[in-house]
This record gives C-alpha cells, sequence and structure tokens, in this order.
C-alpha cells in the first residue's frame, strides 16, 4: 500500500518533489529483514534517506514533527488496516493527543486487488515476502504466511494477489501478539 501511494505521489509531483520530503518510518526489533532490505533498496534507488523511530509511536511522532518541522505526513493506508478506521477521509487531522499533523492518505479506500492490479500494472516493486504467501506484514512473531493461500497439492503457498475478494487479508496476522508501539 505504501508503495502503491509513494508511486502515486511520485506521477503528481515528480521525483524532485518528492526527493525533498521527510521519510520516516516505525520500526521494531521484531521486523522482517526482507521488509528492511526492499526498504534500503527503494529509498537508495530513490535517493532519498529515512528516518527510523523507535519506540511510542505517539511520542515518536512528536519527535519528527519537532525536528523536521514537517506539518503533514502521506500514508499508506487503508480502509481495512486497523489504524484506517479512525481516518475521516482522503486528508484528514491527527486525532487529540496525537501531534498536529495533516494526513493524506490516497489510497485509503483501495481494496486489496485493487492495490494487486495497479502494483502489477504500473510495476511498482513490492517487498519479495508477498510473492511467498504473505498478504499484511506485521512483526515476525505475529506473522505468518495467509492461510488460504497455501496449496495442500503443491505444499506450496501461492502470492499476496491471488488472494480472493472478501478473504481477510489481516488473516495472517496474530494482533494478539503483534508488538505494540
Amino acid at each position: 500500500d505504501s508503495m502503491v501511494m509513494l508511486r502515486l505521489l511520485l506521477d503528481a509531483a515528480g521525483h524532485d518533489v518528492v526527493r525533498s520530503m521527510h521519510f520516516f518510518v516505525f520500526d521494531n526489533d521484531d521486523e522482517f529483514d526482507e521488509l528492511r532490505e526492499f526498504r534500503s533498496k527503494t529509498c537508495a534507488d530513490l535517493g532519498v534517506e529515512v528516518q527510523t523511530v523507535y519506540g511510542d509511536m505517539k511520542k515518536g511522532l512528536y519527535d519528527v514533527q519537532k525536528s523536521s518541522g514537517i506539518e503533514g505526513a502521506f500514508l499508506g493506508v487503508r480502509r481495512g488496516d486497523p489504524s484506517g478506521k479512525w481516518m475521516k477521509g482522503l486528508i484528514t487531522q491527527t486525532t487529540e493527543g496525537w501531534a498536529p499533523l495533516t494526513l493524506f492518505a490516497p489510497v485509503l479506500e483501495w481494496e486489496h486487488d485493487e492495490i494487486w492490479r495497479f502494483t502489477h500494472e504500473a510495476r511498482v516493486p513490492y517487498c519479495p515476502l508477498y510473492r511467498e504467501g504473505y498478504t499484511s506484514l506485521g512483526g515476525r512473531a505475529a506473522t505468518v504466511r495467509h492461510p488460504a493461500l497455501f496449496d495442500p497439492e503443491t505444499q506450496e503457498y501461492h502470492p499476496a494477489w491471488d488472494l480472493q475478494p472478501g478473504e481477510d487479508e489481516r488473516a495472517n496476522r496474530n494482533e494478539e501478539k503483534a508488538i505494540k508501539p
């Protein structure tokens, strides 16, 4: 979702504008190595530096705002994501208690299949774990390959884009085990 959002931003604003933006990511010790490597390569290819923020998300966002002066943030969040349900629209303000920012969520109303159709048609790069049956990436301890993508005949997993409409794309996540920011 974030890569599609980034592609839309690049297409709309251009590389020079995007390169001038402040990039940051919330990280935890349990993140997949493949995701870190993919992010690092993507940022290097784009020519941007990424600030990694550890620990509490709310405090981290205040720290990012204070150190960088940002007034807004682009998010690759969709309505079906846990934080997507709080979004009031494609452009909204953070809620009370959070750093005061304008949030832009251009893919908020997109569905799983629309993300993958665009990804393939526009040749948007994606983390290789999606080819291995993962549909949603969280911490390693709370994320497994999606059970609906397992083929008992071949004993292999289909890629994320084969998930059928109506299937819960987060069914491979155990939110109770997830590391809470």
